[in-house]
């Protein structure tokens, strides 16, 4: 299924950059407008291919092909944008929710099945406001844990190290899942001397604290994050939202 899907992704992206690199399209002024242009755009091969997918499949495999270059051609420019200002009408705002509807619309158009472009609307709504309530939910966590930690407390963060990389040893985040056999767990200790929350737009913000370095775990110094090469006295930042940490 893994090399199927690899296949179907590169064979789309080679047949949709040959199509659109001969053809040009006048930007479209709402989302009739945009499916009579991807009409005229995809060829009849690639057209087979977009057909014999799963919606789901063909929006996945699109995203960054076909759904990128709607957002590039058609949505890059807000100012004067009629396109951008119809799906404004409709309640969307952010340019991955534009092309997803027009792949999904263009998507049912060429299966000769009903757009229901309302029932699109109701989804994504639906699907925004179950991310907007885990989003205030791990917000709300990771404040009341950015509340807790106090300036001069001593924090253990755990940490991963190629140690393999002898001359230049750099620690990495925990992943999810197994920890790769090439790497081992670090604890980096030290006094947090700052900490701050960053707000990020429709997403979970940053509770960044930021470390003064007491002990690196019997390293003389190493390369931690954009911080860079830092030893013992160094400071550097971390984000609690990784969750490898504790207070001694």
């Amino acid at each position: 299924m893994i090399h199927r899907s690899i296949f179907v992704f590169f064979s789309l992206s080679c047949l949709f950059n040959v199509c659109v690199g001969q053809k040009k399209t006048n930007r479209p002024h709402n989302l009739e407008e945009a499916l009579i242009n991807l009409e005229s755009l995809v060829d009849s091969t690639s057209r087979v291919e977009f057909m014999s997918l799963s919606e789901d499949d063909f929006i996945g495999s699109q995203h960054f092909i076909l759904g990128r270059w709607i957002r590039n051609e058609w949505l890059s420019k807000r100012k004067n944008n009629h396109l951008i200002e119809y799906f404004d009408s409709l309640g969307i705002s952010a340019l991955e929710d534009m092309s997803g509807i027009i792949l999904s619309s263009f998507h049912r158009n060429i299966n000769n099945e009903p757009i229901d472009l309302a029932s699109q609307l109701i989804e994504l709504d639906s699907v925004r406001k179950m991310e907007l309530s885990r989003e205030e939910l791990a917000n709300s966590r990771l404040k009341a844990e950015l509340e807790a930690i106090k300036i001069g407390d001593i924090i253990e963060i755990s940490f991963l190290v190629d140690k393999q990389k002898v001359k230049k040893p750099g620690v990495y985040h925990h992943p999810i899942g197994d920890i790769p056999s090439d790497l081992e767990e670090l604890i980096i200790v030290g006094a947090v001397e700052r900490k701050e929350i960053q707000i990020l737009e429709n997403y979970i913000n940053n509770y960044i604290i930021e470390v003064k370095i007491q002990d690196l775990g019997g390293y003389e110094c190493l390369w931690i994050g954009l911080d860079g090469k830092s030893k013992v006295g160094d400071t550097f930042t971390y984000n609690i939202i990784n969750e490898h940490y504790q207070i001694r």
